[in-house]
């Protein structure tokens, strides 16, 4: 988001565990804080400590591989669903929490939606495009897909903006481990 040119200030990355919030902490210190067209999001906090916040975009870390977890009471749910104001990125398995009975009508209404990310090629922050507006958009697949984009874009941008010295971060610190 942050190439696309989305301010840092009205992004935040929600969690639902404080270990993972630690962990994404960690990636972002070493990945991004230090290069100013990345930086840090506004927040990066859990569900519980976001109550009675929002901002415009949010990025929900639905992470959770075997069960729902603690996040089965529905009132938790939907302080997660209800922080953004203009776009709620939701990462997670979708089969894990559809099962869940007490989650399901929340979750129907999710699966209405598109549950890919789609990139709209050379489209920026902020646009003049109408939500009714036919476009084609680049499906992003999975994690690996939406990690290639962003490797393959951050050169361009960094040469269209004239900072080519900048040194990106390939790598992964050795006590964080990929998510």
């Amino acid at each position: 988001m942050r190439l696309l040119g989305y301010p840092a200030s009205k992004i935040t990355i929600l969690t639902t565990y404080a270990g993972q919030r630690a962990l994404i902490r960690d990636i972002l210190n070493h990945r991004c804080a230090k290069i100013p067209i990345f930086g840090m999001p506004r927040t990066v906090t859990t569900v519980d400590q976001y109550q009675g916040e929002q901002n415009d975009y949010v990025i929900l870390s639905l992470v959770r591989t075997r069960t729902v977890g603690y996040l089965r009471d529905v009132r938790r749910l939907t302080v997660a669903l209800s922080r953004a104001r203009l776009g709620l990125y939701i990462l997670g398995r979708l089969d894990v929490f559809a099962s869940c009975y007490e989650l399901k009508p929340a979750f129907d209404l999710l699966a209405k939606r598109p549950n890919k990310l789609m990139l709209i090629p050379g489209e920026m922050y902020p646009t003049n495009r109408l939500q009714a507006d036919k476009v084609e958009g680049t499906p992003m697949e999975n994690l690996e897909h939406i990690g290639q984009y962003v490797f393959e874009m951050t050169p361009a941008k960094l040469k269209a903006i004239g900072d080519v010295d900048v040194a990106i971060p390939t790598d992964f610190p050795d006590d964080v481990e990929e998510m």
